[in-house]
């Protein structure tokens, strides 16, 4: 009987530790391999009405993929208008930064960018007119990425 309960007991044992462990390897592994999994949302409703805040946008988000996080740029109201390719971002400038450049670096950099269909809908924006590293969203891609997000920044 004692040996019954302690073949049971370890057991018991050895399977909670290899949980435990198992457990805390998958939600740890990036961090031990020295990754970051931030997930960090930018939120753009601006764009020509407000070029700071884009140029500002996009920046940060640059500067957030450089040291590991991963960024996406979700862009609605007149936001949508910062990954159209009918306007020529890179004539618009702020405080001698060109947005579409800093566009470029932020894509560059590992950034990603989300548009709003309803917002982009209302601009008469289709995916096709869409900059690279954009991609049009859909009800459900915006709920996925808003759930997940670590930080959400607003512009």
């Amino acid at each position: 009987m004692r040996t019954f309960l302690m073949r049971h007991v370890w057991m018991f044992l050895t399977v909670s530790v290899a949980l435990a462990v198992g457990g805390t390897w998958a939600v740890h592994a990036d961090e031990r391999r020295g990754e970051r999994t931030q997930h960090v949302v930018i939120h753009l409703g601006h764009a020509t009405d407000d070029i700071h805040s884009a140029v500002m946008a996009l920046h940060m988000g640059t500067n957030l993929a450089k040291h590991g996080a991963h960024v996406t740029l979700f862009v609605d109201r007149e936001g949508v208008r910062v990954a159209d390719t009918r306007l020529p971002i890179d004539t618009l400038t702020w405080a001698e930064n060109n947005l579409g450049a800093d566009y470029d670096d932020f894509v560059a950099a590992g950034g990603s960018v989300l548009v709003c269909p309803g917002c982009a809908g209302n601009q008469a924006l289709s995916a096709e007119l869409l900059r690279d590293g954009a991609v049009m969203g859909t009800p459900d891609s915006v709920a996925q990425l808003l759930l997940a997000a670590s930080k959400v920044i607003d512009f």
